[in-house]
């Protein structure tokens, strides 16, 4: 059976388990066992495959950066981090808007998922943003908008999982998305002060003693916790520690400034927290184990090498491909969570990519912030759904203010995908 053909069955039976609400993990693995049997492969060594799949050391960073972004989350660090912000910007018009999206990038630094950053800074900002009479539909909008650039500045765990699965260096894959990051905080901040005239969002000047004062008093507050980046690139390029090792010692940092700096947790509320973290690292391996099933289906199949041909002999044009691929994983986005998305289509894209003479971490940045702009598109918008249900509105409702935060995002996706040194000159020096 042609190898094409066996992908359209796999992506089938995959559509076939979300709509009967099958866990996904089992759906992909599912899927791909099904695919296999279909094609007459010997499926003998699908366990072992799904075993060793987990005997990876790089993959330890993942419980390590999971523990430290939930004790940062929760140890206080939010607070912190939005009055830092407020000391810079608080007296502008629209302060607020970008004291939101400056402390949702912050907050990425330390914690590394768009899920936690706008529960944490969403929950905190919600009602500063009601007091300055901001309206609840636009609140949602941007909390949910400026959400998903937490994922785009390290640690990450989705770029770990990328790095891993495409092979990569982690810290080069997290190095490669920041200029995009901060693209899109400029263009937030910049969206948000004209949207702002709506609302009474305007506080007068301080002196500029006091400016200056106040802004050593905030910087002084977040220094533990914007230390913890520092901390990790510090050590991993410093050659004191690989990055596996930096998400214990990252782990360790966070459980002693939340604890004894912050003072947002409390010893009897770590042995939950643990729980919680174990959990979701437990998630994630089942997610990382079915779905090196699918991977090694297709290899099995050589399906990359057949899509490779099929790509090179309809399409050709490096540049075309990669507008092809933007709009199929905006598609993918908006209805798979994005560690899945990249434990399944990193084995197929990235390897058509090379193929078409693409760097590696040019396609890493790519897709990393075409899954993340999918996470904020109607009608399935995990990112979305969290901030409305923080604002008490619809989905619907929050869909016009929405638009502009989105029309800057894919502005910034298509600077992206065009320039390919703006998403490689950072790891380049770097490196």
């Amino acid at each position: 059976m042609n190898p094409l053909a066996l992908l359209g069955v796999f992506v089938i039976l995959l559509i076939v388990g979300l709509v009967l609400k099958v866990p996904f993990g089992v759906t992909v693995g599912g899927a791909a066992l099904t695919t296999l049997l279909i094609a007459g492969t010997d499926v003998r060594e699908v366990p072992q495959v799904a075993t060793v799949a987990l005997d990876s050391f790089p993959l330890l960073a993942i419980p390590g950066f999971v523990l430290a972004g939930m004790l940062m989350a929760r140890g206080g660090v939010s607070a912190a981090i939005v009055r830092f912000a407020a000391a810079f910007v608080g007296h502008l018009r629209g302060s607020i808007g970008a004291i939101a999206v400056t402390a949702s990038a912050l907050f990425g630094t330390v914690c590394g998922s768009s899920i936690a950053t706008i529960a944490a800074v969403g929950g905190f900002m919600m009602p500063e943003m009601d007091k300055a009479g901001y309206d609840r539909r636009y609140s949602a909008a941007l909390i949910g908008a400026a959400g998903f650039i937490g994922i785009l500045i390290p640690p990450s765990v989705p770029g770990i999982l990328y790095a891993v699965t495409a092979g990569l260096s982690i810290a080069d894959v997290w190095l490669s998305t920041v200029a995009p990051a901060l693209a899109l905080i400029v263009l937030f901040c910049i969206v948000n002060y004209f949207q702002s005239r709506r609302a009474h969002d305007r506080t007068a000047r301080p002196p500029v003693a006091e400016y200056v004062a106040g802004i050593g008093r905030a910087s002084w507050r977040v220094l533990p916790a914007l230390g913890m980046p520092v901390l990790i690139f510090g050590g991993i390029y410093g050659g004191l520690f690989t990055p596996t090792e930096a998400a214990g010692v990252t782990a360790l940092y966070g459980l002693l400034v939340s604890v004894f700096v912050y003072r947002g947790i409390k010893a009897r509320g770590l042995w939950g927290l643990f729980q919680s973290a174990a959990l979701m690292s437990a998630i994630l391996s089942v997610l990382i184990s079915f779905a090196s099933v699918a991977g090694r289906m297709v290899t099995n199949l050589q399906i990359p090498a057949s899509l490779s041909a099929f790509v090179s002999e309809n399409i050709g044009s490096p540049l075309l491909f990669l507008l092809i691929t933007n709009i199929v994983l905006l598609l993918i986005g908006m209805f798979f969570e994005t560690n899945t998305s990249i434990l399944v289509l990193t084995p197929i894209f990235a390897t058509v990519a090379t193929s078409m003479g693409i760097e590696p971490l040019h396609f890493a940045a790519i897709m990393l912030l075409n899954l993340e702009i999918g996470m904020i598109t109607p009608p399935f918008a995990g990112n979305l759904f969290l901030s409305c249900r923080l604002a008490g509105v619809r989905l619907d409702q929050v869909v016009k203010p929405l638009v502009p935060f989105y029309l800057a995002a894919l502005a910034v996706l298509i600077v992206t995908t065009l320039w390919p040194t703006f998403s490689m000159w950072l790891p380049e020096i770097v490196g």
